[in-house]
């Protein structure tokens, strides 16, 4: 009885995983199926805009960000 028990118990888990496993990829689905596969002009056009420079404007003469040197993740020395 105990076996039976700890596999429905078992069953119900995996089950409830399946599910939200089938939710997820359902909901990947859904959104493809509401806009629809995007045609080869379309996409083409897509991807030369995702690829297009966009001109930094000056700032007040503002310098871009650097990052900082990479330093060690134990003593937090530079060039490490």
């Amino acid at each position: 009885m105990h076996s039976a028990a700890i596999l429905a118990e078992e069953n119900v888990k995996l089950r409830a995983a399946n599910q939200r496993s089938q939710y997820r990829i359902q909901q990947r689905r859904q959104y493809i199926a509401t806009r629809g596969a995007p045609e080869a002009e379309e996409g083409r056009r897509l991807i030369v805009e995702a690829n297009r420079v966009v001109p930094e404007d000056d700032h007040d003469g503002a310098t871009s960000r650097q990052r900082a040197p990479p330093t060690c993740s134990k003593c937090h020395e530079i060039g490490q």
